[in-house]
């Protein structure tokens, strides 16, 4: 399907063990992009729970844009998606579009992209800078974005869930939660497994694995 600017939409998110987790984002750039390579541009979003970043956007209606539980976009975490692994979940409605920070957030995350994907694809690079910044000098002509340190560091992870050695769910907890508050969210992911068992061990291993020994 053809997405659009401010749609909210569910993408894969590499986890752990090779598994996928699926999360949700904000289209930025569609349109042409999408179009002629397939491609859409997205910025993250995240519970409103997680510790905050600078740039963080609150998300006023979660119910229009899809979302079960109170968000944030995150617009220091910028990517390239396939159009086709996206799937849509709602849109921004209101007054959001046009706060002044998601203005700045999507200009800044553009700006960067364009340098991200001229080697690939310049023409399109060069024609959304043009848009951006008219007069400006080329994306060829710009240095590469530096990475920031800090905004590489995971604020949440994705661990798999055993029941006697085998995996019977995920969870998605902030990045170096303790046993107490892993273990009871990782007990209500596997209750079904857990149905009618004694667990004898809980084996916790931070930001990699639960497993629960029961037995009948």
């Amino acid at each position: 399907m053809g997405f659009k600017r401010w749609d909210v939409v569910k993408i894969p998110f590499p986890a752990e063990a090779g598994t996928v987790d699926y999360r949700p984002a904000l289209v930025i750039v569609a349109g042409d992009i999408q179009r002629l390579h397939g491609l859409v541009w997205v910025l993250m979003i995240t519970s409103a729970g997680n510790k905050g970043w600078p740039g963080d956007v609150e998300i006023t209606d979660t119910i229009a844009a899809g979302l079960g539980v109170p968000s944030v976009v995150r617009s220091a975490k910028v990517m390239t998606v396939e159009a086709k692994t996206a799937e849509l979940l709602g849109a921004l409605v209101g007054d959001f579009a046009p706060e002044p920070a998601m203005f700045w957030a999507r200009r800044e995350a553009m700006s960067t992209l364009c340098r991200l994907v001229a080697p690939m694809i310049p023409h399109v690079a060069e024609e959304v800078n043009a848009k951006l910044n008219p007069g400006a000098k080329l994306v060829a002509e710009k240095a590469w974005p530096e990475a920031d340190a800090a905004l590489l560091v995971r604020d949440e992870v994705t661990i798999g869930v055993q029941v006697n050695g085998k995996l019977r769910g995920t969870i998605t907890v902030p990045a170096g939660a303790a046993a107490d508050l892993a273990l009871p969210v990782a007990r209500d992911a596997v209750q079904a497994a857990l149905a009618g068992l004694t667990v004898v061990k809980e084996i916790f291993v931070p930001d990699r694995i639960v497993n629960f020994v029961a037995k009948a």
